[in-house]
C-alpha cells in the first residue's frame, strides 16, 4: 500500500493529467525497450540458424523496429521484406510465396567448390548463380527446411518480456 504521493509541479495541473503523462512516458519507454529486445532477438535466432559460410546477413538485417501512427511497434515491414528480401518467408516457413516447396532448376557452381568434397563438407558451400561456362545445372528434389524463426522469437520473448519490463523504471 501506498503511504505517501508527493507530486513536485511546476505549473498546476490535476493529478489526473499527471498519471496520465506519467503512464504514457512509461508506456512509451517499456514498448521501446521491447521492440529494441524482440529486433535483437530474431537477428540473433536467424544468424544462428545460419549454416553455409560467408552469409551477406541481408536477412537478419532486414527486421528492425519501427514506430506505429497509432504509438506502438512494428517488426519486420512485410512490404519491406518482400521487396529486399524476397526469400524471407520461404526460410521463415519452408514455402515461396508462391507456394512452392522445392526450389526451381538453375545454373551455376558452389563456392569454394571442392570437386570431390568429404561427407562433411557437404552443405557448406555457397551456391551461386551464374550463367557461364563450366557451371553444372542443379536440380533440387528436397524441400527448404523451415527455419521458423518468428515463432522461436515470438516464444522468447513471451518468456523474457516480464524481466525487460522489470528492469525498467
Amino acid at each position: 500500500m501506498i503511504g505517501t504521493v508527493v507530486f513536485r509541479k511546476t505549473k498546476p495541473t490535476t493529478l489526473e493529467q499527471d498519471v496520465r503523462t506519467w503512464l504514457v512516458d512509461l508506456r512509451d519507454r517499456q514498448l521501446s525497450e521491447l521492440a529494441g529486445a524482440t529486433v535483437k532477438t530474431i537477428q540473433e535466432q536467424i544468424t544462428n540458424s545460419i549454416f553455409r559460410y560467408g552469409s551477406t546477413g541481408r536477412l537478419a538485417k532486414a527486421f528492425f523496429s519501427e514506430q506505429t501512427p497509432e504509438g506502438g511497434y512494428g517488426i519486420g515491414n512485410i512490404d519491406y521484406l518482400n521487396t529486399n528480401v524476397k526469400y524471407w518467408s520461404w526460410i521463415n516457413d519452408g514455402v515461396a510465396q508462391s507456394g512452392r516447396r522445392i526450389p526451381p532448376m538453375t545454373v551455376g557452381h558452389f563456392e569454394p567448390g571442392n570437386p570431390e568434397p568429404s561427407r562433411s563438407a557437404l552443405r557448406t558451400d555457397r551456391f551461386i548463380h551464374s550463367s557461364e561456362e563450366g557451371n553444372y545445372l542443379l536440380i533440387p528434389h528436397k524441400p527448404i527446411e523451415a527455419k521458423n524463426y518468428i515463432e522461436h522469437t515470438l516464444a522468447k520473448m513471451f518468456s523474457e518480456v516480464p524481466s525487460i519490463l522489470r528492469g525498467l523504471k
